[in-house]
């Protein structure tokens, strides 16, 4: 476990709230489950561990939308033939 992951999990939760474990992949790559390659982390740990994976994503992701709706400046035509 990272130091980053190993601080955040030492926080305790409010007093007599649940806390829901989850697998975070610390490579970002969920095909390798190695112990060294996996955390329980809670929800919230695991969040802030992805923050900038899933801003990256996020971007990604409103590109491609507002790609998609773009209209060409120009038509392309090929002649096959």
């Amino acid at each position: 476990m990272t130091a980053a992951a190993t601080n955040m999990a030492s926080r305790p939760g409010a007093p007599g709230s649940r806390v829901v474990l989850t697998v975070a992949h610390l490579n970002r790559m969920p095909e390798e489950r190695g112990e060294d390659q996996v955390a329980a982390m809670c929800n919230g740990c695991h969040l802030h561990y992805d923050r900038q994976h899933h801003a990256q994503t996020r971007q990604r992701t409103l590109t491609a939308r507002l790609e998609a709706l773009m209209d060409p400046l120009f038509e392309i035509t090929r002649d096959v033939g």
